[in-house]
């Protein structure tokens, strides 16, 4: 299965699982840095999903360093 997946990127998977009915599932709540006191996640800007991950690949287009 890892084959089968290993060209496709993570937005490919997540929108086929919403185009084909089945749950979306997302890292865990409690994920955190790599390295201690290094953040994950920046700012957050709200997004609308209009059944594709056009908006998303948008966004990060526009993000500014440290997003």
């Amino acid at each position: 299965m890892l084959k089968a997946f290993a060209d496709l990127s993570t937005s490919l998977v997540a929108d086929a699982r919403v185009r084909s009915d089945l749950p979306l599932r997302a890292a865990p709540p409690g994920i955190g840095a790599v390295v201690p006191g290094h953040r994950i996640a920046g700012r957050a800007l709200p997004a609308r999903h209009y059944g594709s991950v056009d908006v998303f690949l948008e966004a990060l287009s526009r993000a500014e360093q440290g997003d």
